[in-house]
């Protein structure tokens, strides 16, 4: 008798523990703002609605985006389709005869998540490049499949000059473009197409990378 009752005690004692985790779990969804816009991670890639370069079709991307309910009406230009979600962003699928080749989303630049929400969803990024043109301060984030274009959280288009802050690396920088590309070797090594006067450096978290060893990337 006894040992049935500490096995009834024992049962309900596990049920109450299960209930109240998945009512915790279900209290506390993923608060992260980039999911509810389709950033997410698909088989540990970075990935867009769950469009993954040179691994989604492009017949199945395209039909994705006919019955998206998100999505305004997609427009198609001979290797391009061009999406919008409400005037928060623009994306734009480009493609080769089978597959979806590169993903790039321009943002709502103070309309959107902030860089720190993007490292806490895909994690530690390999690099920042940051460079100057016409007085403008710009950062581009280096994941080995994706890149993120922001500028400064002090930014300010109303005043100048534009440049401040130039090497600080911020959480709250806006974001204006993200680009999803299949992965590259040597990503964080080797990163074309920048100016003369764009600096690479190896990530090192948030701060002020002045005076740090910086490769230049022209």
């Amino acid at each position: 008798m006894r040992i049935l009752r500490w096995s009834l005690i024992l049962l309900l004692t596990l049920i109450a523990v299960t209930g109240g985790t998945l009512l915790i779990g279900r209290a506390q969804p993923d608060q992260n703002p980039l999911r509810w816009l389709g950033f997410q991670i698909c088989d540990d890639k970075p990935c867009f609605h769950g469009i993954v370069p040179s691994k989604t079709t492009w017949s199945a991307a395209n039909s994705y985006a006919l019955f998206s309910p998100v999505w305004t009406r997609p427009f198609n230009y001979q290797q391009t389709m061009t999406i919008s979600q409400a005037g928060i962003y623009e994306a734009r699928f480009e493609h080769d005869s089978q597959f979806v080749t590169e993903v790039i989303v321009r943002t709502d630049v103070f309309g959107f998540p902030t860089l720190g929400k993007f490292v806490d969803l895909y994690g530690d990024p390999c690099a920042v490049v940051i460079s100057q043109e016409d007085s403008l301060t710009s950062t581009t984030i280096i994941w080995s499949e994706m890149q993120l274009g922001a500028v400064p959280a002090s930014f300010n288009p109303n005043v100048q000059p534009f440049n401040r802050d130039r090497f600080i690396v911020s959480p709250d920088d806006h974001p204006w473009f993200i680009v999803f590309s299949e992965k590259r070797p040597d990503t964080c090594d080797v990163v074309p197409s920048f100016s003369d006067s764009a600096y690479l450096y190896h990530w090192q978290g948030f701060k002020n990378y002045e005076g740090t060893q910086a490769d230049a990337t022209g």
